[in-house]
């Protein structure tokens, strides 16, 4: 946001662009960011890319989908309670608990800060229902996964999506990690 024409700008342009025309006659509105493990670099992944998507003039809303690190709590203001647990639970409508990022216009939908983790959350009826919603209402619909070879929950978030980012990072992550 403060320096638009930066390499690190323009990488998540160019990625933007690639999942834009990743798919030959269908659009891309749903693309769920994962990686093989941990501390791949996800969540902020999935914030630039739905802040570039915004500034690119889509409106675009960034789900926070990983139960166990909440990664997008560090986004969003402290008192900031309810989220997508509270949403897929039928407490809270999704307009209540969005947030705006007030730099770019993209839309957060946290997970809260509930204690309380309903089982098979992802592929619930609920959430199928929500991103169904969304889609009428989003261009780009960002979901922020866990890890694929860490947690269940990664492999029913990227069966719905039209599109999956894999990232991984160099010289860091074992080529066999990858592979599986």
């Amino acid at each position: 946001v403060q320096k638009p024409l930066s390499g690190f700008a323009e990488t998540f342009r160019t990625l933007r662009s690639s999942l834009l025309l990743c798919r030959t006659g269908r659009a891309v509105k749903l693309v769920a960011i994962t990686s093989s493990l941990s501390d791949e670099g996800k969540t902020t992944s999935s914030f630039c890319l739905a802040r570039i998507s915004a500034l690119s003039g889509d409106k675009t809303i960034v789900i926070d989908c990983d139960l166990r690190r909440r990664g997008f709590n560090s986004f969003v203001p402290e008192d900031h309670e309810e989220g997508l647990i509270e949403v897929l639970s039928g407490k809270r409508r999704v307009e209540d608990v969005v947030l705006p990022d007030a730099d770019t216009g993209a839309v957060i939908l946290p997970l809260g800060r509930s204690p309380y983790t309903p089982r098979d959350l992802f592929s619930s009826p609920a959430m199928e229902q929500l991103l169904t919603e969304l889609s009428k209402t989003y261009d780009l619909i960002i979901l922020d996964a866990p890890p694929v070879l860490a947690v269940a929950d990664a492999r029913a978030i990227v069966h719905r999506a039209d599109a999956v980012v894999m990232l991984v990072k160099w010289r860091s992550t074992p080529r066999k990690a990858v592979e599986s």
